[in-house]
């Protein structure tokens, strides 16, 4: 169901896409209302792509048992998303990206060393929606230093990809998956969260 979505979602994609043409060629329309119409077209893709994204996300942990440990293990995906007229290349966002990514990496160290069994961070995820391109990032939070890497960057309204993209985006879902399953594994002492169900209906 969540790769279905992830193909399906392109010809929406698509579809937004379009209609952002036709306002740009649209002579009837003033630049104000123009560059408002652009920007509820770019948030409406942003909110496309964000919904099939934590959907994938939320397959992933359920079919690793990840959410079993809830609270108790930090995340190790987080979906960045830009707002305006940013391009994928743009030097601002690759700025925010790697601090965006420096943040999780460094929420991972204090986690792993204030651990009862001390251990080493894993890799971690990032998907960076700007306006159409979803980019993958990856960083080594074990290193304190480290720059983001782009395996890949994904075009999510071009024609003729939807399977590649959906591929792609599930791998990469499936990878950060067995990265943070591996990690749980590791470490002896992370036990589920208890289910804090109560029998009075008032509480």
């Amino acid at each position: 169901m969540a790769l279905r979505k992830l193909i399906e979602v392109h010809a929406r994609i698509q579809d937004i896409r379009s209609e952002e043409y036709a306002i740009h060629k649209d002579k009837s329309l003033d630049r104000d209302t123009k560059d408002d119409l652009i920007k509820s077209t770019t948030a409406d893709i942003a909110k496309q792509l964000r919904r099939v994204l934590e959907q994938a996300l939320d397959w992933a942990k359920k079919d690793g048992a990840i959410d079993e440990y809830g609270s108790r293990l930090p995340p190790n995906v987080v979906i960045i998303e830009f707002q305006g007229q940013l391009v994928a290349d743009d030097s601002n966002s690759e700025v925010q990206i790697q601090k965006d990514m420096s943040c999780l990496a460094e929420e991972w160290r204090a986690y792993a060393s204030g651990a009862d069994e001390p251990s080493q961070p894993p890799v971690i995820f990032g998907f960076v929606i700007i306006k159409h391109i979803i980019t993958v990032v990856t960083l080594d939070a074990a290193d304190p230093n480290a720059i983001i890497h782009v395996p890949c960057r994904l075009h999510m309204a071009e024609r003729n990809q939807h399977q590649w993209n959906a591929l792609a985006i599930m791998v990469t879902v499936c990878w950060a998956r067995d990265v943070l399953t591996d990690y749980a594994d590791t470490r002896l002492n992370l036990q589920p969260e208890t289910p804090t169900d109560s029998s009075d209906p008032d509480v």
